[in-house]
């Protein structure tokens, strides 16, 4: 009854309002001014709201207005509808501040602009003057083909921006996306997504950290280094990419990787979904099915099953294995051509195994299935072979056994590729090697091993990268990467080098270890050098300096020389072999005397020396220790470590 009545009082004063209105625009009309000119004051005022683009009133149930000195607005409930320009407001209650163009609204919050742009959501508080909106509340803005959603918007109806920080989602068309921020542009259609980026459509699902998206063009570019897009067969995973999906085109940057029905690396990657063409760029990597190919750049049709690869060309498929500066090769026909310093199989062999295949034109040929290869000079034995009888080249894989009778190796590991001519091998997947010299041996075993012939002798060189350790009777080492050289005899340890010497360690950067006749003749450590020599148990003479430099008399370590920020600590003992102090300086340049049974004999000092000596029951001997000084007992390497490598050398050749 009271709406009723308040309606009634709004149509009264409405009626009385407009004759007043008319009466007014009646005198208004009749009036000019003084230069003559005919105005229309309603048209001026009616001008004036439009110009200023104030907000008004259309319909409510009920009117309540409130006016003082610091705050004038009118609170409006039921059936609200507000107008500004084409900008019509509907909700269930409302608060309009008349003096600020303002207006808050709660409940059914519906925003229309025009036949393109709708407004929902539980609360809006909309500035008149700026027309910018905040939603609050399953808010949703739907522009054309666009619809925005999130639990808190802000757009602005004016400049057709809008933004979302607290989780949201954009569906357009077929494609949906959702991020923890975005930022909508109603004029270009570009949306930037930050945050948790999904992308979702028929043909792939994105997730990034990162995305820029057209509506209109359906182009999108992704950043982060936690991209993946999702296809029926593939995934691919990169820091930043292209799509065009209107066109099926996609470009990826950044190291990319596709998993799938094939798989594809490379630094820069561009694919053609309508023609299933990859092409990739910078050390690129293609996998499909047994086809393995790496090169600088690779194209490859997936369709066809054509792979086209450029520079530092290597191609591996069952019955192949080729490399090469240029390789083209069918999948279909097992044909490969290679262009630029190829490397093919071995010639003038004998090969067994239980299944061969072999190209008749091109030599190439595949063992598989306790494979065997043999030439005069040795064999290999492995579960799959692959060579070529004119090129003597091979790989091996899988329960490698290799022997080189006139280089004395024996060498064992799960992947291996020879080259018969210059007797190089290279061997990864936990690979053992020894090599017998004038009776005595050199056990190597790391990540990956390399052997290769001195030219015009019948020595040979190692290389060994990773997790290295050597083995000899009279040396022991660990290091990260080792080389010998065969022709000088001189073992070259690096990175993270550990010796061992009789009961003698010595660790640095780089150790080079010189023998001569088989007998250590000369020992070199270059920077973060470190000695220790065992006194006791769990006690150690140390010395510690820049470089050091020992010499072997009959094999056995005789002296050293400390040179550069040279320390020492050594315990000293009385003629009953009682420690009875320890002596610990620095000094310029240091030597060292060590007696027939490897200990430190003394210490010289060569220049003004900052040295102390302290009685031995003044001290806790176990916890003195020059900086950084480290005992590595736990790795040094034993023969046991290669028993299996021992086991083969043992038993006959069939």
């Amino acid at each position: 009854m009271r709406y009723k009545t308040l309606q009634s009082g709004l149509n009264l004063l409405t009626a009385v309002s407009r004759i007043l209105l008319f009466i007014i625009f009646i005198v208004l009309f009749t009036t000019t001014k003084t230069n003559g000119q005919n105005t229309n004051p309603v048209d001026s005022i009616a001008n004036d709201i439009l110009k200023n683009n104030l907000i008004t009133i259309k319909y409510a149930d009920y009117l309540e207005g409130t006016n003082n000195d610091s705050l004038k607005f009118d609170k409006l409930v039921g059936k609200v509808h507000l107008l500004q320009d084409n900008v019509n407001l509907y909700c269930d209650s409302a608060y309009f501040y008349t003096n600020n163009n303002k207006v808050q609204a709660m409940g059914n919050v519906i925003v229309e602009q025009g036949d393109s742009v709708q407004i929902a959501c539980d609360q809006l508080d909309y500035n008149g003057n700026s027309q910018q909106a905040i939603l609050t509340g399953n808010a949703q803005v739907t522009d054309g083909d666009a619809q925005i959603s999130s639990s808190d918007l802000q757009y602005n109806l004016q400049t057709k921006m809008g933004y979302y920080f607290n989780g949201g989602e954009i569906i357009n068309k077929e494609v949906t996306l959702s991020s923890t921020s975005a930022a909508y542009n109603g004029n270009t259609k570009n949306v930037t997504y930050t945050g948790n980026v999904e992308l979702i459509n028929q043909k792939y699902v994105l997730t990034t950290d990162s995305l820029i998206h057209n509506l209109t063009t359906e182009i999108a570019e992704y950043y982060g280094t936690s991209s993946k897009v999702a296809t029926e067969t593939n995934i691919i995973e990169g820091n930043e990419g292209y799509f065009d999906l209107k066109n099926n085109i996609a470009n990826f940057g950044s190291r990319t990787e596709i998993f799938g029905d094939q798989y594809v690396s490379a630094d820069s990657l561009a694919y053609n979904g309508l023609d299933s063409i990859y092409k990739a760029f910078g050390n690129a990597i293609v996998q499909k099915d047994s086809l393995y190919v790496e090169a600088d750049t690779i194209f490859y049709n997936a369709k066809t099953k054509l792979a086209n690869a450029y520079g530092n060309a290597y191609l591996y498929n069952e019955g192949t294995e080729v490399m090469g500066a240029q390789l083209f090769y069918s999948q279909q026909t097992g044909q490969a051509e290679v262009k630029g310093q190829c490397y093919l199989t071995d010639g003038e062999i004998d090969a067994f195994g239980e299944e061969m295949r072999f190209n008749e034109e091109t030599g190439d040929g595949t063992l598989m299935g306790a494979a065997e290869l043999y030439n005069p000079s040795g064999f290999i034995k492995a579960d799959t072979l692959y060579f070529n009888e004119t090129n003597e080249t091979g790989t091996a894989h899988n329960n490698i056994i290799f022997k080189d009778f006139i280089k004395q190796i024996t060498l064992t590991s799960h992947y291996l590729n020879f080259r018969q001519k210059d007797k190089y091998v290279f061997a990864t997947d936990t690979p053992y090697l020894i090599n017998v010299q004038n009776g005595d041996s050199v056990f190597i075993k790391a990540d990956t091993l390399i052997a290769s012939s001195v030219k015009d002798s019948e020595a040979s060189n190692f290389t060994a990268y990773r997790n290295v350790a050597v083995y000899k009777t009279d040396m022991q080492a660990v290091c990260d990467s080792f080389y010998y050289d065969g022709m000088d005899s001189v073992f070259h340890f690096v990175k993270k080098s550990i010796l061992w010497v009789e009961n003698n360690q010595l660790v640095a950067d780089t150790i080079q270890l010189y023998s001569q006749n088989e007998e250590l003749k000369q020992l070199r450590l270059k920077n973060n050098s470190f000695f220790g020599s065992t006194t006791f148990t769990d006690l150690y003479d140390q010395v510690k300096g820049r470089y050091i430099t020992g010499n072997f008399v009959d094999g056995k370590m005789n002296n050293m020389e400390v040179i550069k920020n040279a320390e020492s600590l050594y315990f000293i003992k009385n003629e009953k072999d009682e420690f009875t102090a320890v002596n610990q300086a620095k000094c310029d340049t240091i030597e060292v005397q060590l007696n027939e049974t490897q200990n430190v004999k003394n210490i010289t000092f060569r220049s003004k020396a900052d040295a102390t000596t302290e009685p031995i029951n003044k001290v806790d001997p176990f916890s003195l220790k020059v900086a950084g000084f480290m005992w590595y007992s736990n790795l040094k390497p034993s023969l046991s470590n290669f028993s299996a490598l021992l086991n083969i050398i043992n038993k006959p050749v069939n």
